[in-house]
């Protein structure tokens, strides 16, 4: 068996490795380019952002008025994130707001049907 040169490195011990010519042009990687999240993506990032700045006003022991508008925050948020939290993230705006909105629509259909068959309900109980 013949052993290998010295100017040849296997890297695996299956596939000898050449280096390259010394005068062979080298491939510059390009500088990785930022591209901006999708809307749905932005939207969960700033509603979560949103609640934590809720949680800041609830734990806050000075101010009262801190207090009483970091409650709603967090629970506008929170409906929010819940719905956002099913769009897929890579949405763009228009089919964001689109699911958003049947998202709204469902739930409150739900609600609108608990609120009717509540007292039907009731009465079966009794």
């Amino acid at each position: 068996m013949a052993s290998p040169s010295h100017d040849v490195v296997v890297d695996d011990a299956r596939t000898p490795y050449q280096p390259p010519p010394p005068d062979a042009p080298t491939a510059v990687p390009s500088p990785v380019e930022r591209q901006p999240l999708p809307f749905a993506s932005r939207v969960q990032a700033i509603l979560i952002g949103v609640m934590l700045v809720g949680f800041v006003f609830i734990a806050q022991q000075w101010s009262k008025g801190l207090y009483q508008i970091g409650l709603p925050i967090i629970v506008v948020s929170a409906f929010l994130q819940i719905a956002f939290g099913n769009i897929p993230p890579a949405s763009g705006a228009r089919r964001s707001l689109t699911l958003l909105a049947v998202t709204w629509v469902l739930v409150a259909a739900i609600f609108g049907l608990a609120i009717v068959l509540a007292p039907t309900l009731i009465d079966f109980g009794r």
